[in-house]
């Protein structure tokens, strides 16, 4: 789920000056004052001199939930198959002086995250032993009459300390909190949730990066980061600290450390803390910018304008502006809500494919508003295996710039046609030919020799994250790899060079002509794990469905697929399958499918996808233009469509033009709010910047032309006479549904994501009602396997894909009969809109339990 509420306004925030404690220096800030970018150093410790460590931060004003960037010089490399010494471990703080004595005590840290080489990693713990370390002056914590607890206690900013008390036995359920404590740290952040990163390496030539997630006091109320502090007139967020602990080659006792040896101590303990370096952090305040009261017009539609209107919301309710809310919705769907002609309805939607009324219903005007794309984020730690060459190994500690992608590569991620996307332990018999990861298909490693380097076992993402539901833009993803004549060949069932083939599971559906507008998840196959466990888990527990495309940026940042397949007895209040925790950093290996400003956003790369005329290109803003020039005419006025076959070399085969569908037939003060919008969204959003108001990284500004198209159809709605719109023709009732697979409503009929076709030609419905259709796409008999049908460029006609699922999965539907309901109030009253601009998705989740029949 997004955290719109964290993105909403830029203002000027004074900067924190940094302590002596942390900092040999006060943190340098860029040389042209452009941006918040600082550089801090290291500084002689007790045992180690870090005087040569030098870390740039890349932001540090302006802030929300996001990724930032850390590179550095003149670090010690870390060894090669250990992390016993020579790293750096990173948390993020809320403590208001890091020369504190209980400024650690405010840190996120220590919450059991896996090793990356088990028995030779140092400590991550928040356990200190004064017996250990000659400076630690914390003592045991009495947990029970017998039995006491060296970690440290952790301090909320919302109040409160928290404790780790501990377990009677390894397999026993954490012991209560005792008398005093608000309760246990695991209450507050655990390996699932927490941004530490407690062993990052240091590359052989002592330079180094890492992607850091910060969060908001939305993400984590006990950090508080961001929260609103309103002095008179001016409203800051709370600040916070990066802290980096840089490890030496010395025990906190002084003794020496080796590749086999291990320092007991945590980055807390006393000694290793002394060496801390913490960098101020301004974060933007997560709400309260439009006033109470301030006129509410609602926006609903495509996700891939949510960083955008996220920025942009506050600059247009100030002085006492419109609040425009915003709640993501699939296309057809918005468009849907936009053409119902009921009280409440949205007057803008925001989509891809243009909005078509039938006779009879509101006339719709367009208007281009942002240029991004969709594509395939990744994160790879460069992970040389022991017998690697030296030059593979010097890049040991960096991140893989670079992944080439061919539509038959995403098709085979997309049909879980690796071993490892399937339950239970590979080889599976309809599988047996084909590999493990995509790591060793030699397509991929063709492409990308960087991989030949990898170690020959576990490593691979844990397959390809996807959202559940209906979007344009996953249409699009289909149409450009049905285009590819060895995608669409190898999709009906011919066998790639290396014998590589498809899922049958997949062969019924019509993959190689249809292009749906959802992500199938077909493979029934269900395993127990362990062999023991009473339940099984299947498809939908390895690679579950995931909510928003900001979530799936987020995950990949974090190398977390969301699988559930290891089976925990002592799950609260049932045992269950749990999630398993992130990959270490270090083992990161993840890939998922997302847009350009949410992979901007937390920091993931995009994929170099092959276009149409045999290239790689990777979306660059030079690249989406060339994408939109390489974009042909949809027959509605002033909206154009994606061309996967299009000859254009340097066009991203992905760019997506996200279009504002207004009703016309709204009264004047609506339409002339709605205009507001699209005159600030041509002028001022198109500026790129990270203050709010301007247009987020991952968005290319608008060419001239189209900003003049936005800025004739703002004048045209300032001007409209609207006529009476024609009354409902009939009176809402309770919306009856079923879910699709992923839990998230999909109304029918709706089209999603038509490649460009025209949208909003079905019967209109109140807003708000939801419901779908079970089961999956019918096969179509007339398509033979192996056949290489024609493929049209033209727009497919408008229909409603359902999202084809294991027969095992099912949700009780009183979920999505009330996401319905509570969807219908959300868009009737605009409640998302009056705080700030917050976006909802209403989701109806699903956590049905497979048992063995």
């Amino acid at each position: 789920m997004r955290h719109h509420i964290a993105r909403l306004c830029a203002l000027a925030l004074v900067v924190v000056s940094a302590s002596a404690a942390g900092l040999s220096e006060p943190p340098t800030e860029s040389a042209d004052g452009s941006s918040s970018a600082v550089t801090v150093s290291g500084h002689p410790g007790r045992y180690d001199d870090f005087s040569n460590l030098k870390i740039t931060v890349s932001q540090t004003k302006n802030l929300t939930a996001q990724a930032i960037h850390l590179n550095w010089t003149g670090g010690s490399p870390t060894p090669r198959r250990s992390f016993t010494y020579n790293y750096l471990s990173l948390m993020q703080c809320w403590g208001p002086d890091p020369n504190a004595a209980d400024f650690r005590e405010t840190c996120q840290f220590g919450a059991g995250l896996p090793a990356p080489i088990a028995s030779r990693s140092g400590d991550a713990s928040r356990a200190v032993f004064p017996s250990l370390d000659p400076r630690e002056t914390h003592q045991p914590i009495p947990v029970t009459a017998q039995q006491t607890t060296p970690s440290l206690p952790f301090k909320s900013a919302a109040g409160g300390t928290y404790i780790d008390a501990g377990r009677d036995t390894p397999s026993s359920p954490p012991r209560k909190p005792p008398t005093g404590y608000a309760g246990l740290v695991v209450d507050l952040f655990s390996a699932n949730s927490t941004n530490e990163q407690p062993w990052v390496p240091i590359a052989a030539d002592g330079t180094g990066e890492a992607v850091f997630w910060l969060q908001t006091v939305t993400e984590s109320p006990h950090l508080g980061c961001g929260a609103p502090i309103k002095s008179g007139t001016q409203l800051t967020g709370r600040s916070c600290w990066l802290v980096i602990v840089p490890k030496g080659q010395h025990a906190a006792d002084g003794s020496p450390l080796n590749d086999q040896s291990l320092d007991p101590n945590s980055p807390l303990s006393a000694t290793n803390w002394e060496n801390r370096i913490a960098v101020p952090l301004q974060f933007d305040p997560v709400q309260g910018f439009c006033s109470i009261g301030a006129k509410e017009r609602l926006t609903v539609g495509s996700e891939l304008i949510s960083d955008a209107m996220v920025s942009w919301q506050p600059a247009l309710c100030a002085g006492g502006g419109a609040a425009y809310g915003y709640a993501p919705l699939g296309d057809g769907t918005a468009a849907q809500q936009l053409l119902s002609g009921f009280d409440g309805a949205p007057g803008l939607a925001f989509t891809g494919p243009p909005v078509v009324p039938k006779a009879g219903q509101p006339e719709v005007v367009h208007a281009p508003v942002a240029i991004s794309g969709i594509g395939i984020a990744f994160l790879v730690d460069e992970d040389p295996g022991t017998f690697a060459p030296e030059d593979a190994q010097q890049k040991r500690g960096r991140l893989i710039e670079d992944i080439k992608l061919t539509p038959r590569l995403v098709a085979k991620l997309l049909t879980q046609s690796y071993q490892q996307d399937v339950p239970g332990d590979p080889p599976h018999p309809q599988l047996k030919q084909n590999p493990y990861y995509i790591t060793y298909d030699p397509e991929f490693r063709q492409l990308n020799p960087e991989f030949d380097h990898f170690p020959d076992f576990a490593s691979g993402p844990r397959g390809l994250m996807v959202v559940g539901g209906n979007a344009a833009a996953i249409r699009e993803v289909w149409r450009w790899v049905i285009a590819d004549a060895q995608a669409r060949d190898w999709l009906g069932g011919k066998p790639d060079e290396n014998g590589m083939v498809v899922n049958p599971n997949y062969a019924q559906y019509n993959l190689t002509k249809d292009a749906p507008q959802n992500f199938p998840k077909a493979d029934p196959t269900c395993a127990k794990n362990p062999v023991t466990a009473p339940e099984q888990y299947c498809t939908q527990d390895l690679r579950p469905y995931l909510g928003s495309f900001a979530n799936i940026a987020q995950r990949v940042l974090r190398s977390d697929a969301g699988e559930r397949r290891v089976w925990d007895p002592l799950k609260q209040p049932l045992p269950a399958y749990v999630n398993s925790p992130p990959l270490p950093v270090s083992r990161r290996w993840a890939l998922g499918v997302t847009d350009t400003a949410d992979a901007e956003r937390y920091g993931v790369r995009m994929a170099s996808l092959r276009n149409a005329s045999g290239q790689f290109v990777a979306p660059t803003t030079s690249a989406l233009l060339a994408g939109v020039d390489a974009m042909k005419d949809s027959g509605v006025d002033g909206v154009l469509s994606i061309d996967p076959t299009a000859n254009a070399p340097t066009a991203y085969p992905l760019t997506i033009v996200t279009y504002a569908a207004v009703n016309t037939q709204q009264d004047q003060e609506a339409r002339t709010e709605y205009a507001k919008f699209l005159e600030y969204a041509a002028t001022t959003g198109q500026e790129p910047g990270v203050e709010r108001g301007r247009l987020p990284a991952g968005y290319a500004p608008l060419p001239g032309k189209m900003r003049q198209k936005t800025l004739a159809v703002a004048a045209q709605l300032r001007q409209a006479q609207p006529t009476p719109p024609p009354p409902p023709t009939r009176t809402p009732t309770p919306p009856s549904s079923t879910p699709s697979s992923s839990g998230t409503p999909v109304s029918p009929g709706d089209p999603g994501n038509p490649g460009g076709g025209p949208i909003g030609t079905n019967t209109a419905q109140p807003p708000g009602t939801v419901s779908t259709s079970p089961g999956g796409v019918s096969p179509n008999p007339s398509v033979v396997a192996g056949q290489s049908p024609s493929v049209s460029t033209s727009p497919p006609p408008v229909t409603l894909s359902p999202i084809p699922r294991a027969a095992r999965t099912s949700t009780p539907p009183t979920l999505v009969g009330m996401a319905g309901w509570i969807l219908t109030l959300v868009l009737a009253v605009g409640a998302i809109a009056g705080l700030g601009g917050i976006g909802l998705r209403v989701v109806a989740t699903q956590r049905a339990k497979r048992r063995k029949t």
